[in-house]
């Protein structure tokens, strides 16, 4: 599963650990990148930024994604024996989802994409 972290401004920035660059990590990129709200950065992402961005109140959402996970949210990091709170904890936060829907309505069919193929 890659972790995509959602900072304060909407950066989305890709903790870039990856064996494989699967499909939905390629979709999710290329959402943002149409949707053009966002500044995508596929980079090594330090736990020490996760935890300033926490401190800080910039730490908006973390999610992951993954085949057969699609989108999941991450409710929090234990890093150094201390939990980095994610603030939208238990619930989807609003990114998330709307990439989450944005993703099922492709898949789905319910908008014209050019990923749809009417079989």
């Amino acid at each position: 599963m890659l972790l995509y972290y959602i900072i304060l401004y909407y950066y989305i920035i890709l903790y870039y650990y990856i064996i494989i660059k699967g499909v939905t990590r390629n979709s999710i990129l290329e959402i943002a990148r149409e949707w053009n709200e966002f500044e995508v950065n596929e980079r090594w992402l330090s736990m020490k930024e996760v935890v300033e961005a926490e401190k800080e109140g910039r730490l908006l959402e973390a999610f992951g994604t993954g085949t057969a996970a699609v989108i999941s949210p991450v409710r929090g990091i234990i890093y150094n024996e201390r939990e980095v709170i994610v603030p939208t904890r238990d619930s989807v936060g609003p990114i998330a989802l709307k990439f989450w829907n944005r993703l099922m309505d492709i898949q789905y069919g319910k908008v014209e994409h050019p990923w749809s193929v009417v079989v």
